[in-house]
């Protein structure tokens, strides 16, 4: 069998003038073992989710007085409970007028939760719903869905419900991707113009480069493309960078990849050299909808892939990186890595906001140093 976990959450609502009153039992683990954060947190969560809503009360039902009822009434769950009057009567012991009963489930790959609210008087079935996440993080995601989604029957239009599901336009996607690209695009616009000349190659790994144009203030790490004039045309040679010496001058070097691709006379220019870029995280901090920023990012990567002057790098190695970023220190050591990878930039964030009126709020890194170069915020219909 499937392993389960009984949720019982017993609610005390009277509709109208009076406010409702909520009893919420304590969660009883059956056999999710692995997986106590979801347990420990779950009732409290639920209780403070519940009191946000402006729509209830809230009693404290402990382990004794569970006991106590289950003596009194053979029960398992509401269903069982065989006439108008004994339902009454369990309510009066609780003092409560609606339960709501509740399962999680681990079926393999995802995690099913599942919420019931039943009137006591009426025996009714008022609210069913379920809902499926993936990952242990979205748990608290799914008990405030539910819990919403219960307010709202109590007490209607008390909360916007949200829903962990998909169920956005894809033409928003797009033109939310479209208006990301056109934020990547002026990026590389504000990137400084400079130009120079290759003199000599006095060691490996530096070239001496002869400025001809510089802006006041060049980025540490900027990449310039060389390029010659050949039989046929002009001819591309290696990347190199400018890094800021002890002196606070800069110095021309050039990665491992590129050795062999220079020569005396070579042309340098940061117009003809085309970034490469690498996404990150992109969380959707008001639902933590995977699916809704796993579908963004694949829709972006689409968009990137055929802007030219811009390259778009996606590989396992960059994921594996992207997961040891928990710190600001990580994070220039992780990016570092994707540098001498040939990676210029990275960028990650969030989507803020609520479902439907989502905004945009990612930032672009620099991979040479860790230091954010760049923001992107827009509003979007996601």
């Amino acid at each position: 069998m499937k392993k389960i976990i009984s949720i019982l959450i017993l609610i005390s609502l009277s509709l109208f003038a009076k406010t409702s009153v909520v009893g919420v039992a304590p969660i009883e683990n059956k056999g999710l073992k692995n997986y106590h954060s979801m347990i420990g947190d779950a009732t409290d969560y639920f209780t403070a989710t519940l009191l946000e809503t402006n729509a209830v009360k809230i009693v404290t039902i402990d382990d004794k007085k569970m006991k106590e009822f289950t003596k009194q009434f053979t029960l398992q769950e509401i269903g069982v409970i065989s006439s108008e009057e004994e339902a009454k009567e369990f309510g009066k012991f609780l003092g409560v007028d609606y339960m709501l009963y509740g399962s999680l489930a681990y079926l393999g790959e995802a995690f099913v939760l599942t919420m019931k609210a039943y009137n006591i008087e009426t025996r009714e079935l008022v609210f069913a719903k379920t809902v499926e996440f993936r990952q242990e993080k979205q748990y608290k995601v799914a008990v405030k869905n539910l819990a919403n989604g219960i307010a709202n029957k109590i007490a209607p239009n008390s909360v916007k419900e949200s829903n962990i599901n998909l169920n956005t336009d894809s033409r928003n996607f797009y033109d939310a991707a479209e208006s990301f690209s056109i934020f990547i695009q002026n990026f590389k616009k504000q990137l400084p113009l400079i130009k120079g000349k290759i003199m000599s190659m006095p060691k490996a790994g530096v070239l001496e480069v002869k400025l001809t144009h510089t802006p006041s203030k060049t980025p540490n790490g900027i990449k310039l493309q060389a390029t010659r004039k050949g039989i046929s045309g002009v001819e591309y040679g290696g990347v190199l960078y400018l890094s800021i010496n002890d002196k606070g001058g800069y110095e021309a070097k050039y990665l491992r990849t590129e050795v062999g691709k220079f020569e005396i006379g070579d042309d340098v220019s940061t117009e003809l050299y085309s970034p490469k870029f690498a996404f990150g995280d992109f969380v959707d901090e008001a639902e933590g909808n995977d699916e809704l920023s796993s579908k963004f990012k694949k829709i972006v990567v689409e968009q990137l892939q055929s802007l030219a002057g811009v390259k778009l790098i996606t590989n396992d190695k960059i994921d594996s990186i992207t997961k040891k970023i928990t710190s600001p220190q990580e994070r220039t050591k992780q990016l570092r890595k994707l540098y001498g990878d040939g990676i210029d930039y990275f960028i990650d964030g969030k989507f803020i906001g609520e479902p439907g009126a989502r905004r945009i709020d990612f930032k672009i890194w620099s991979t040479y140093d860790g230091k954010e170069v760049f923001v992107i915020k827009f509003e979007t219909k996601l």
